[in-house]
């Protein structure tokens, strides 16, 4: 069989779009990435998250044993981390926090970051940042070794 000119040129174009397509694909994250680092919350739906006037931020922390610890605003949760390595999908089940008296405003960003991270999202990890994003909102988070 005989090749054209334009028909090998075309098998190439094809081939080097489908290779770049492929190296495009979104980097896995392992459980390992999300542990030991404190992640605090930077952003939320756009933005800048500041620390609250005990200079405390939301943040999450999971242990060895996929158990995740944080401040979500006003009150400290306790739970446990999911990830679906596959689907780059996470949540936290099983979700206890404490009971403090909170204010208006910390009530309001406590409940989006416990119902985003009780819920499945999609999760990145990227240059020490953590973005949970699900249909309603967006959390990043920035990575703090202790």
């Amino acid at each position: 069989m005989k090749l054209s000119v334009k028909n090998t040129l075309s098998a190439i174009i094809l081939t080097t779009l489908l290779a770049a397509c492929a190296s495009n694909e979104e980097p896995a994250v392992k459980v390992e990435d999300l542990k030991n680092p404190v992640w605090h919350l930077i952003n939320l739906d756009g933005k800048e998250i500041k620390p609250a006037t005990d200079n405390r931020t939301p943040s999450l922390k999971i242990d060895n044993r996929m158990t995740a610890t944080g401040f979500s605003g006003c009150n400290d949760y306790l739970g446990q981390a999911v990830l679906d390595t596959d689907d780059h999908e996470f949540k936290i089940i099983k979700m206890i926090s404490s009971q403090k008296l909170c204010l208006k405003e910390q009530v309001a960003l406590e409940k989006v970051i416990v119902q985003t991270l009780t819920q499945q999202t999609h999760i990145q990890i990227q240059k020490g940042k953590m973005t949970l994003k699900n249909k309603k909102h967006t959390l990043i988070f920035e990575a703090k070794r202790q």
